[in-house]
């Protein structure tokens, strides 16, 4: 998971806590179903994307300025991850954009105040090419 590596790249760096930089998470777990591809396909539902999610959510955590968690928990999920449950919001284009804008403002403001930053991102669910090529 990049939540993982990028945790793992800082700690084995040797930084010290203080000079690690801000760091601002957002993860997206998105089980989608029913969407059609670029080639009229029908995207099947995931079982996984949600879990993928809470877990990347919980690695990065610790060592989060602030963290953002974007998903709809399955009911077995849901079970799995109670302490998500009200924290997540759905993982919906507003909510996105909501959620890059105050990431982008904490990471602004933290940068402003002399703080080196990092922001880490990790989606979990479909994935595709379009027909020119470009991946989505």
């Amino acid at each position: 998971m990049i939540p993982s590596l990028a945790l793992a790249l800082v700690a084995a760096s040797g930084a010290a806590v203080d000079d690690a930089p801000a760091r601002v998470v957002v993860v997206i777990g998105y089980d989608g179903g029913d969407e059609a591809g670029p080639d009229g396909a029908l995207r099947p539902r995931l079982s996984y994307a949600d879990d993928d999610a809470a877990r990347a959510y919980l690695t990065a955590l610790p060592e989060a300025d602030r963290a953002f968690l974007l998903t709809t928990f399955d009911s077995d999920s849901a079970r799995l991850f109670p302490e998500l449950t009200t924290l997540a919001r759905a993982p919906t284009r507003d909510e996105l954009a909501r959620v890059l804008g105050e990431a982008f403002w904490r990471l602004r403001t933290l940068k402003d105040s002399g703080r080196s930053t990092e922001l880490v991102f990790s989606f979990a669910g479909h994935g595709d090419v379009s027909a020119s090529g470009e991946g989505f």
